[in-house]
């Protein structure tokens, strides 16, 4: 078993090197073009990780098995953040960043959110929560927040309303809303970066 874990270790290290420094992989998380192939490239590798972990961990249960593929997805990605993540802001972050400037002066009236849903403080906690994403360094945590900051909405709204789950007229105006306060600086940078990486 140490050989098989030596040899899997030294493979996951090998395919570090050749992924941080493949020109198609920086390019894919700039640009966010997915012509290079480079997620389908992450995806099949993952794949043959579980895989070789199934074989080698065989009397894991599926749900350890989940948990260490977990695992070892953002234990890649944690080591490719440096090399692939854009050091500086992509050029769609600043132009996104600052149509969010301009557009910062819409407030409830001119999305049209009913008074029922105005509930300030709690937007300021999806906002904060939002704001999270640019110190997240994998691709699953950065998707968390996206997650996370979605389920406040939801719930917040479904209280208010005293209903089931709520529409996409109600939530899209309360995403805008709260993508304008919380003013992303790497929001396309994130984006190309769960995409690329991200195992699907």
């Amino acid at each position: 078993m140490n050989k098989a874990m030596n040899n899997f270790t030294d493979d996951i290290d090998g395919f570090i090197n050749i992924m941080g420094n493949l020109k198609e992989a920086k390019e894919s998380v700039i640009t966010g073009n997915e012509y290079t192939g480079v997620r389908d490239t992450f995806t099949e590798y993952y794949n043959q990780l579980q895989d070789k972990l199934e074989d080698i961990f065989t009397n894991f249960s599926d749900d350890q098995h989940d948990m260490l593929n977990k695992e070892v997805e953002n234990y890649i990605c944690r080591r490719l953040y440096p090399k692939l993540y854009p050091s500086e802001p992509i050029d769609r972050d600043t132009k996104f960043y600052n149509r969010c400037l301009l557009l910062e002066w819409l407030n409830y009236q001119h999305l049209d959110i009913p008074v029922k849903f105005r509930k300030t403080e709690l937007w300021d906690y999806a906002v904060e929560t939002f704001q999270k994403t640019d110190a997240r360094i994998t691709p699953l945590d950065k998707l968390k927040v996206f997650v996370e900051t979605f389920k406040i909405i939801t719930q917040v709204t479904e209280l208010a309303s005293q209903k089931g789950p709520s529409g996409s007229d109600e939530t899209v105006p309360l995403v805008i809303y709260i993508v304008l306060r919380a003013k992303p600086k790497r929001m396309y940078s994130n984006l190309h970066f769960i995409n690329s990486l991200r195992d699907s």
